[in-house]
This record gives structure tokens, C-alpha cells and sequence, in this order.
């Protein structure tokens, strides 16, 4: 009698996957929150862009795209902040992060209310995931 005999193949697990790239969004999330910027250098590539219709246009470099959080926290107070479940897919060793956020904040005298969507694109290089590429959407209104 022949028996079968099954062999693992190794596969990327999607779930796991996925649950490391919510991971990398809410950990840059909780960065710039927290006004922690060098943690932030982790989770960005190196030649990350910030493309940002709307808001301030295109910011190329991690550096750069870390003085822009440090910028606006250091210029705004955020007063709220909510941000709605991640949605991701991946493709090997490409991932789409999409969330929903609103945010109050008062710069100066003025008080601001907007919300909208993040999309950023993760690559995953030496078995870490980074953001190469974000972009805000404001919700029109």
C-alpha cells in the first residue's frame, strides 16, 4: 500500500501579512500622536513621498516627510483624533493601507475640522514592512 504523503510548502500567510502592516500604520500613527519622530524613521523607506492633494504637496525623503509631522505638531495642537479601521492588501512584497480619519486642532487662533482617508503603499524589504508612498484625501464637503 502507498501512503500520501503531504509536504509543506512554504506560503506567505496573508493574515499575518496583513496584521503586520496594521501594525506599521497604527505605529506611525502613535509616533507622531506622541510627538516620538525618530521612531518614525523605521517605518518609512528611505525615499518615501508624501504626495498630499490639497494640503502641502509633494514631500520627498524620510527625513522630510518626518519634519513634516514634527512641522505641524509643533505649529497645531490636535484637539481630536479618530481613526477608523485599517483596510490592507497585499501582494507580495507590496501592501495598500487604507483608513479613515477625522481631526480637530487649533493652530493659533484658528480651529480646524477635517476628515478624510490615509492611503499609503508598504513594501516589504528584509522582512520588515515601510511606507514608500502616502497620500491624504480630504473628503470633499
Amino acid at each position: 500500500m502507498v501512503s500520501k504523503v503531504e509536504i509543506a510548502m512554504p506560503g506567505r500567510d496573508e493574515r499575518a501579512e496583513v496584521a503586520q502592516v496594521r501594525d506599521v500604520v497604527s505605529r506611525l500613527t502613535a509616533a507622531w500622536r506622541e510627538q516620538r519622530f525618530e521612531a518614525m524613521t523605521e517605518l518609512l523607506h528611505e525615499e518615501v513621498v508624501f504626495e498630499s492633494p490639497g494640503f502641502s504637496g509633494r514631500i520627498q525623503g524620510r527625513r522630510a516627510c518626518v519634519d513634516s509631522y514634527r512641522q505641524f505638531m509643533a505649529a497645531a495642537t490636535v484637539l481630536e483624533y479618530v481613526e477608523h479601521a485599517v483596510a490592507v492588501q497585499t501582494w507580495g512584497a507590496t501592501a495598500v493601507a487604507r483608513t479613515h480619519w477625522e481631526m480637530a486642532w487649533r493652530q493659533g487662533d484658528a480651529s480646524q475640522r477635517e476628515d478624510g482617508h490615509d492611503v499609503m503603499v508598504l513594501t516589504r524589504d528584509g522582512g520588515n514592512w515601510q511606507v514608500v508612498w502616502r497620500t491624504l484625501v480630504p473628503t470633499a464637503g
